[in-house]
């Protein structure tokens, strides 16, 4: 079980990318619909900075750490990044989001 089970190695992409991905290597059930529409389940959480960051958490917690690290990433780091896209300096929930 997570984190002592062996998983695959990061792969640094684009959720979009991630998508086709996880159809060769799939995330365990439970975890599918939340990591096929991460948008979706943010905005039911208000689509703020802390929702981004209570999605990336549930993820990592099914074994998407790629998932997580593409939507936290640009509220902790100050440039843009291949994966996470454009950077969001100043977030509201940058310390959270770079745990």
């Amino acid at each position: 079980s997570w984190p002592l089970a062996e998983r695959e190695p990061m792969h640094y992409q684009p959720l979009e990318v991630l998508q086709r991905i996880r159809a060769k290597h799939p995330l365990p059930d439970e975890a599918v619909p939340l990591a096929s529409r991460p948008a979706a389940a943010i905005d039911m959480l208000g689509g703020s900075d802390h929702a981004r960051v209570a999605v990336g958490l549930i993820l990592l917690g099914h074994g998407a750490a790629d998932e997580c690290h593409a939507l936290v990433t640009p509220l902790s780091w100050d440039e843009a990044t291949h994966f996470g896209g454009v950077a969001k300096p100043g977030s509201a929930a940058a310390a959270e989001a770079s745990y």
